[in-house]
């Protein structure tokens, strides 16, 4: 298969043909993702059950499509060349919460943004997730990366997650055998879909207040242009932001990307950047930095 062309399909059934005829093709991407660049899916198509999304994944393995579900499509870096296969916007965003004595039990499917969980749980007076309600993703994103901020990750309040197999068969595991490590999971290399989570929060005490966890980040980030978020993850006992800045790199330009002059471990879209402008001021702060700096965003389709 050359680069850009479609990946070969088995061949389909009158089943397959039908669900083809149910996807959109050739579906431009850049538009829902917040760095706003990248190219098209060859296919694509939303969910918003958690049976509609099984359907779909099922349906696109057994015809040998690849599948990428796409959820906040805000710790991506999507290639100009955009993705091969089918992807699967999520917008399963239910979630339901009881409280049991002291503890409250959460279970959020995986399109829901992880901030509205992390507010609502708050609004019920638990703030295990206050440092959660900054992170701009869902919280199958959030599952799938172990993602965190200032110290807590979701390793802290996970219960169990329910996914996906590679076999079709929907399975749910508790949280101490899904591999979560910094910026980690089990799932970040299985191919597994993650449909739902659960949280067991105890926290009674306010030991910070989202707003100003929020103001702070909206002073020290910059927000108001398109980025992934961090693009590195801090090596042991250092910050990512300061040794690029201590390399000289702060405010560097490739095109029309940019390592801000805001935060350093962000790269913003001034206005029609491409994702290879982004990629190439990657992969400057990886050759100049001399500490070992690895992704935290991930890198999305076809990048051959």
């Amino acid at each position: 298969m050359t680069a850009g062309e479609r990946p070969h399909l088995a061949s389909p059934t009158a089943a397959g043909e039908e669900f083809l005829a149910g996807l959109q093709a050739d579906y431009p991407l850049a538009k829902l993702t917040s760095f706003k660049v990248g190219g098209p899916a060859d296919y694509f198509a939303s969910a918003k059950s958690e049976a509609e999304m099984a359907r779909l994944v099922r349906g696109a393995w057994e015809l040998g499509l690849p599948v990428f579900v796409m959820g906040n499509g805000s710790n991506i870096l999507l290639s100009d060349k955009g993705i091969r296969g089918l992807v699967i916007r999520n917008m399963c965003a239910n979630v339901s919460y009881a409280e049991t004595g002291d503890r409250l039990e959460i279970a959020a499917e995986s399109g829901a943004m992880l901030p509205r969980v992390g507010h609502e749980a708050i609004k019920r007076r638990f703030y295990d997730l206050v440092y959660a309600t900054g992170i701009p993703g869902t919280v199958g994103g959030a599952v799938m990366s172990n993602a965190g901020a200032y110290g807590w990750c979701m390793a802290d309040s996970l219960s169990w997650v329910k996914f996906l197999a590679r076999d079709g068969a929907i399975q749910t595991l508790p949280a101490e055998q899904c591999e979560l490590r910094y910026r980690h999971s089990r799932f970040k290399d299985t191919g597994e879909v993650v449909l739902a989570a659960g949280f067991t929060l105890s926290q009674r005490q306010e030991t910070a207040k989202a707003a100003e966890l929020n103001r702070k980040r909206r002073d020290s980030q910059p927000l108001t242009l398109p980025n992934a978020g961090s693009m590195f993850k801090n090596p042991p006992g250092a910050a990512a932001g300061a040794l690029i800045e201590q390399a000289g790199l702060k405010g560097r330009r490739i095109g029309s990307a940019q390592i801000s002059d805001k935060h350093a471990n962000f790269i913003v879209n001034l206005g029609g950047a491409r994702a290879a402008d982004v990629r190439a001021l990657i992969e400057l702060a990886q050759a100049t930095v001399k500490e070992p700096l690895e992704l935290e965003v991930q890198l999305a389709g076809d990048w051959t």
